[in-house]
């Protein structure tokens, strides 16, 4: 009889890194199963090891991810209130941390005095940057990055003065710190405009780097201040675009040309996020005054309707419509619906009520909850709820290492391991995936002669005949897309629909975008799977078909495949196994793998590993050791 692995036995990144504030998670994560299996993304709970990466995330970089919170929530009049007895408590409880920490090395003064002013100025700007920048205090906030920034060049070389090991984490988190502080503080406090895109992406339609771009906030800075924001429709910028591109080949049958509402196209965020962007520039909405953007952030539904479950309902249209985190996504996009059929010329007009009520309320909650709502920051990263990119290196490498840029894994050269990914794009399916649900079953064998056999079951069905609206019941038209690790061969396929794409152009004249010519240069078709196509990017195969579902049914898709690794395998080699959820994807997940005949896993002494669930981070990683039996 096979047994079950409990959660406590996979790494902490395929944990709910929400646990930690109680939000979810049943089950602690125990120090044994965190030096069992290391962690790829940086969302361990905080440790003496790592309390400054938490910290930072938490605090630091607010200044930066704090503006997505206000994206569509202009500043209200609030008076700032004081620190909460919770995030004083937290503060308490890292002070004694990093002081123990001192202790360990010998009872470094000087970094136990650093550590703990340093906590004390990150758990001051918790509370107050957003008066700070909203307020037109620029000034008070760069000084207090500046003299956080001292405080960690100071830390930096107490720490490099300790002989051994010891604190070599705490040195690299610090370095980096540090670094990104050289570089964002003068970006921060430019006299030229800081221009960054806060894009909500519509999980009721997806697309492979999150959901379908609606609506953006424009968001100016200057000299450490918010100067301006701007709630916009994504058709403004694009009525305007002169620029003839060829859109993805799976889009040519419903658009003309490719625009930044269909260019979050890619599962690599960073490159999602380069092709909106070079598209908002490229209109003449923004290139007649020659106005760039540094960055841009992508927001889930899920960002908005947590901030509700905090704040409780608001009540809009003069009490005839009320939005709490259960109908949030529902109702908007009822508005929506609504204000396009009466020919509306700005359809989405109800946000703009909601926004500065939401705001006003953000403000008047108590400390202790504005403190969790701040500390879902490393929840909302860790889930792809939030994606940032920055054209700026230094201040991207930063977001990267912290797991917030929505990179996607590149798998290393001689890998004893594999990787999965599977994305849909909604492709003329309406607003159907909110009542999309779908269930992703993985099988793995490791073979003793070094070969890798795959099984990958996906059913996808559609509940949507439960909604009494249209645009959910339409039928779900979506492309799927498979990722695997390169060199997967095919040995049976079953489900998938072939699709006919008649292109609304000619393309004549039309120019040609580089990346997207060379994953669809390599297109394979595979002639004993007619359904399905191959396509190569970033070391990855990507099998792909087309998903139908109509409402009240299912779809069902299949894969099995066989790819040799570099090595055989041997007593007490690891096998590591990487997931990655697309942005806005909710669903199940169960994983299986199979050791080589002869060997068991030292994590459960089996020979069988098990793993499901309904909550899926960003990155799932698990590390599997081989015993010989």
């Amino acid at each position: 009889m096979r047994k079950r692995v409990g959660k406590m036995n996979v790494s902490p990144e395929i944990r709910d890194v929400r646990s930690g504030s109680g939000q979810r998670g049943e089950t602690p994560i125990r120090t044994e199963d965190l030096e069992r299996f290391a962690p790829e993304q940086p969302f361990p709970p905080p440790s003496p090891e790592r309390p400054m990466r938490f910290w930072l995330l938490f605090c630091v970089i607010a200044a930066v991810l704090g503006f997505a919170f206000y994206a569509y929530f202009p500043p209200g009049s609030a008076e700032p209130s004081e620190v909460g007895s919770e995030s004083g408590e937290e503060l308490a409880k890292l002070g004694d941390i990093f002081a123990n920490l001192a202790a360990g090395f010998g009872g470094i003064q000087k970094l136990s005095a650093n550590g703990l002013a340093l906590f004390r100025e990150l758990g001051s700007l918790e509370q107050e940057w957003p008066d700070l920048m909203l307020d037109q205090k620029g000034g008070e906030l760069l000084a207090r990055l500046e003299s956080i920034k001292k405080r960690i060049g100071e830390l930096r070389g107490a720490v490099g003065s300790i002989s051994g090991g010891e604190g070599l984490g705490l040195e690299s988190d610090l370095i980096r710190a540090d670094d990104f502080l050289a570089a964002f503080i003068p970006w921060l406090g430019s006299e030229e405009p800081r221009r960054i895109a806060v894009l909500l992406q519509n999980p009721s339609e997806l697309r492979p780097g999150g959901g379908f771009v609606g609506s953006y906030t424009e968001l100016v800075i200057r000299k450490g201040n918010l100067e301006s924001m701007e709630v916009r429709d994504i058709n403004d910028p694009d009525r305007e675009l002169t620029v003839k591109m060829i859109p993805p080949r799976p889009l040519q049958g419903l658009v003309s040309r490719w625009r930044a509402a269909d260019a979050n196209w890619f599962l690599d965020f960073p490159v999602s996020a380069r092709k909106v962007l070079g598209f908002l520039e490229a209109s003449e909405f923004y290139s007649r005054e020659q106005k760039k953007f540094d960055g841009l952030i992508g927001l889930s539904a899920t960002v908005i309707s947590d901030l509700l479950k905090e704040t409780g309902p608001i009540v809009l249209r003069d009490g005839k419509l009320i939005l709490d985190d259960g109908n949030f996504l529902v109702e908007i996009q009822k508005q929506v619906q609504t204000g396009q059929a009466e020919g509306s010329d700005y359809p989405k007009a109800v946000l703009r009520e909601f926004a500065p009520i939401l705001t006003e309320k953000i403000k008047t909650l108590p400390a202790d909850k504005r403190a969790a709502l701040f500390r879902n920051l490393s929840g909302w990263a860790g889930e792809k709820d939030i994606q940032v990119f920055f054209k700026e290196n230094a201040i991207q490498d930063f977001f990267r290492y912290l797991g917030a840029a929505g990179e996607s894994f590149r798998p290393p050269q001689n890998w004893y391991g594999d990787y999965l990914a599977v994305t849909a794009a909604n492709v003329g399916g309406g607003k159907s995936d909110l009542f999309l649900e779908q269930r992703t079953e993985l099988k793995l064998q490791l073979e003793e002669e070094g070969g890798l056999a795959g099984e990958l079951n996906i059913v996808r069905k559609h509940s949507g005949d439960r909604s009494e609206f249209w645009w959910y019941k339409v039928p779900s038209q979506s492309y799927i897309q498979v990722y695997v690790p390169e060199g997967a061969k095919l040995a049976e396929a079953a489900g998938g629909r072939q699709r006919t794409i008649t292109p609304r152009s000619s393309y004549a004249g039309f120019a040609t975008d580089p990346e997207l010519k060379a994953i669809e240069s390599s297109r394979e078709k595979l002639d004993d799977f007619p359904a399905w196509e191959k396509f190569r990017n970033g070391g990855k195969d990507i099998f792909a078909t087309w998903s139908r579902v109509e409402s009240g049914a299912e779809d069902k898709m299949s894969l099995r495949y066989f790819r040799r690794l570099p090595m055989p395998p041997s007593d007490g080699r690891s096998f590591e196994f990487i997931f990655e959820k697309q942005s806005g994807l909710q669903g199940e997940y169960a994983f299986e793998i199979g050791a080589p005949v002869g060997f068991r896993f030292r994590e459960n002494d089996l020979p069988i590993f098990e793993y499901s669930t309904k909550e899926m981070p960003a990155r799932l990683k698990f590390t599997l050791t081989l015993e010989e039996l």
